[in-house]
């Protein structure tokens, strides 16, 4: 298996199954998904890999994963693509592919059943440390060498969690093996046999959180991630707070 460091940008491939939670969220589709203008990103998108593409100014809806979300793009240069299968894995939504490794290009990311990740670097979890919403953020506020604001809550799409933002504390020096010498901080890790990853922060970036309750399908953790080159962090965010802002999970 394959750990993809979130200074690492992922390859994508396959499947999708039906949403299949029992604690589904409200859906707010009726008339949006029901609409043939809707694009859908299902798996026949990604019979090989890598997978992924363009995306119009409009309507998309990706079965993917599970749960599925519908989204509206409103401006152009967005693309996406995807690593994993319906219950691990990594989608994102590309806003600007410029950047040097080890960051990642900017846009929108989704990590899906997340576990806090060890802090002596190693590619395990963190013991002792839950994975509710709540677990998750606690451990984040107190994490060396990470700043993080007040939590918010939100309801994302019909799904309830909170919003944060982080950013790697300017006095932190400590590195890991993988970080090019770069100070970083370890905060999530999945070692799905498909869609693994690793995801750290390093200088020169910021990072808008979703901790979202997704029911049966565990916590979602959706990204809005800004490194140092590629689109402006306010210009990010307004553009990618505006995709955000339309999600709906089904």
């Amino acid at each position: 298996m394959e750990l993809r460091k979130w200074i690492v940008v992922p390859l994508i491939v396959l499947v999708s199954t039906a949403c299949s939670s029992t604690n589904k969220p409200p859906s707010a589709t009726s008339t949006r998904a029901t609409s043939s203008s809707v694009h859908v990103l299902a798996a026949p998108d990604c019979l090989e890999s890598p997978c992924g593409g363009s995306l119009d100014v409009g309507l998309h809806r990706s079965t993917l994963f599970d749960p599925a979300v519908e989204f509206e793009i409103t401006s152009p240069g967005w693309s996406w693509d995807y690593y994993g299968d319906s219950r691990s894995g990594n989608f994102r939504l590309i806003a600007d592919e410029s950047h040097e490794l080890p960051y990642a290009a900017d846009g929108i990311y989704f990590w899906f059943d997340p576990a806090i990740a060890s802090s002596n670097c190693e590619e395990v979890e963190e013991p002792l440390v839950g994975r509710s919403v709540d677990e998750l953020v606690e451990w984040l506020a107190a994490a060396p060498g990470l700043v993080m604001s007040e939590p918010v809550h939100v309801t994302v799409g019909g799904l309830d969690g909170v919003r944060l933002d982080l950013r790697l504390d300017p006095t932190w020096k400590e590195t890991c093996a993988f970080s090019e010498k770069l100070p970083t901080v370890p905060l999530i890790i999945s070692r799905a046999e498909i869609g693994g990853y690793h995801v750290t922060m390093l200088p020169d970036m910021s990072m808008r959180w979703y901790v979202l309750d997704a029911g049966d399908a565990g916590v979602m953790v959706v990204d809005i991630e800004d490194g140092p080159s590629g689109t402006s962090r306010d210009a990010l965010l307004t553009s990618a707070g505006e995709i955000v802002d339309s999600f709906s999970f089904s």
